[in-house]
């Protein structure tokens, strides 16, 4: 039987998702988090063949998440379900020990496809993302500023983006509020950007958001 935990702060996502898998005798849902500190304490106690992971979670990014996990050497494997396109966070969450990426407009069939992939261990990714990926680059598309951040750097980015204080960024990373407002002029800098309300607009021009 795979066990599945399920990192989502939607409630009735994450009861539909209990719905689909009932009919599916190999996987079983075991566990819910609605938030990332509550994943990575489930985590902690073990036995988990998979977790289903959002990036986006009301206290953390879902790749804090992922850095939190490898620096415990937490091997689980990590399918990310996520709203937000592949060809921008696949790569990114895959560098953070993610196996597999997913859209939630995903079919039923490909979703449990993948939950047994991943949690086998293979590396999964749907096939429409992948090619989309795959034609950027052939055709020598140019890498995007935001992807040469270093994941904190990136996750201080995304808080940013959505408006989140020095203070409360401070407070989730468990960092001090200076190292904080240094990640945030690396950020503006490798950005070529120059206040707050410019990162909120690169994010959305990017689909970040």
């Amino acid at each position: 039987m795979t066990r599945i935990l399920v990192a989502d702060d939607h409630r009735l996502f994450r009861e539909g998702l209990k719905r689909l898998l009932d009919g599916e005798s190999d996987l079983s849902i075991g566990g819910e988090a609605d938030s990332g500190a509550q994943a990575l304490s489930l985590l902690a106690n073990g036995g988990w063949n998979l977790m289903l992971l959002d990036l986006r979670l009301p206290d953390m990014e879902g790749m804090d998440v992922l850095e939190q996990m490898r620096e415990r050497n937490d091997t689980t494997p990590v399918l990310i379900l996520s709203m937000y396109p592949a060809e921008q966070y696949a790569a990114r969450t895959a560098r953070l020990g993610a196996l597999g990426y997913m859209s939630k407009n995903c079919s039923s069939g490909e979703l449990i496809q993948a939950i047994r992939k991943v949690a086998q261990g293979d590396a999964w990714l749907e096939a429409r993302s992948a090619r989309n990926m795959l034609m950027e680059l052939a055709r020598g598309a140019p890498t995007h500023a935001h992807q040469r951040l270093s994941p904190r750097e990136f996750s201080v980015f995304m808080n940013l983006a959505r408006g989140r204080s020095i203070a409360s960024i401070a407070a989730e990373m468990q960092i001090n509020a200076k190292t904080v407002s240094t990640y945030r002029a690396r950020v503006l800098d490798k950005l070529t950007l120059e206040n707050n309300a410019a990162i909120v607009r690169y994010a959305l021009d990017h689909d970040l958001l």
